[in-house]
């Protein structure tokens, strides 16, 4: 079983390019080098929204590389795709917009229920949801799990 967690922003990129050789590139690469070392699962933190035609590039490279590593043939590969990551303020890097609407992303979820489709997820509950993912007895071959389920996984 290999697991990545592997992702940038475009700003800690610096462009495009960059971007895609760290969600794209090193992604595809170390998909690659696990299946040849003998892994049969491999698990992806991607993104809700995730789409190889997306006009949004960001969506589309996760879109590309989900695709890249389903061609690769894993006998099981799951992709979790969460909505909006909360850091829980552990980020280093200042990011004003994320500063602004997690606070009231958490609370309006809060209210409506924190378990939907858009609700933030935490990297906690990513994690825990990776770990049983990593160890279940699924026989999908190809596994998309979106952010609700992802909660329920963590529970």
């Amino acid at each position: 079983m290999a697991i990545c967690c592997l992702g940038t922003t475009l700003k800690q990129a610096g462009s495009k390019d960059a971007f895609r050789s760290v969600d794209h590139d090193a992604v595809v690469a170390f998909a690659e080098a696990a299946l040849e070392r003998g892994a049969q699962r491999f698990a992806l933190v991607s993104s809700l929204g995730a789409d190889p035609g997306a006009r949004n590039f960001y969506l589309r490279t996760k879109g590309e590389t989900e695709q890249a590593v389903t061609r690769l043939g894993y006998a099981q590969f799951t992709v979790l795709r969460p909505s909006f990551i909360d850091d829980q303020g552990a980020r280093t890097e200042y990011r004003p917009l994320e500063r602004v609407t997690l606070p009231l992303a958490r609370a309006l979820f809060s209210v409506i229920g924190r378990t939907t489709r858009y609700s933030p997820v935490s990297a906690e509950v990513i994690g825990k949801a990776l770990a049983r993912v990593a160890f279940d007895e699924t026989t999908e071959r190809v596994r998309i799990v979106e952010s609700e389920t992802i909660h329920a996984y963590a529970a």
